[in-house]
């Protein structure tokens, strides 16, 4: 057989020997960031590389990066529609190019029963039929505030928050706000620390 274990990024780093998580991974963990670097899942086993920084060096930036998933991230107890807000999170990870996000929440997206179209489709999500006026406005809207840089983006900001009233409530838009600026903090993160996701190989049977 075969083991796989958590590398901690330092030697006073502990980490938490082999075990399955409730997501079904099966991983080591880090006891400081909660995360792995090794681990199985759905057959195969995968590693993610940081290639600039660790943030997990940084106790503040973890913290504000760990409370922000824990609020607004894909695991969250939201009001707002799961598939629906997972599709605003892919859409993020498109925007900003972050592959690392890319490749956990095209997971994501799966396992929240996204049908296939839906998601291979999303790049252009105004082209397809695919989405009621709820979603298009929610999407419209996490494109403006993704893109805020782009001055013919910001233009439209009001518009798109406007068409959101029209669907959704005080309490709802709030979290995709929540969503929106989660997910923009966490692809810029994952891009500074230069994480990619790499097919290790395939798990023993």
């Amino acid at each position: 057989g075969s083991t796989i274990s958590a590398r901690p990024a330092g030697p006073s780093r502990a980490a938490a020997p082999l075990g399955r998580w409730d997501s079904g991974i099966l991983a080591g963990r880090d006891l400081e960031a909660g995360g792995t670097w090794l681990g199985v899942a759905a057959g195969r086993f995968a590693l993610v590389t940081n290639r600039r920084a660790d943030s997990s060096a940084n106790e503040d930036l973890t913290k504000l990066a760990r409370h922000g998933a824990d609020t607004f991230g894909y695991k969250a107890n939201l009001r707002i529609d799961r598939k629906l807000a997972q599709l605003l999170r892919l859409r993020v990870s498109q925007i900003n190019n972050c592959t690392y996000c890319l490749n956990l929440h095209y997971e994501a997206a799966r396992d929240a029963g996204v049908p296939r179209p839906v998601i291979d489709t999303l790049t252009a999500w105004w082209e397809t039929d695919f989405h009621d006026d709820a979603a298009r406005a929610a999407l419209a809207y996490t494109e403006a505030i993704t893109r805020v840089a782009d001055a013919t983006v910001a233009d439209d900001v009001g518009v798109r928050h406007d068409a959101l009233v029209e669907h959704f409530s005080q309490e709802e838009i709030l979290e995709i706000i929540g969503i929106v600026i989660n997910m923009n903090v966490w692809t810029r993160l994952k891009l500074a620390e230069g994480a990619t996701p790499g097919l290790a190989g395939q798990a023993m049977s």
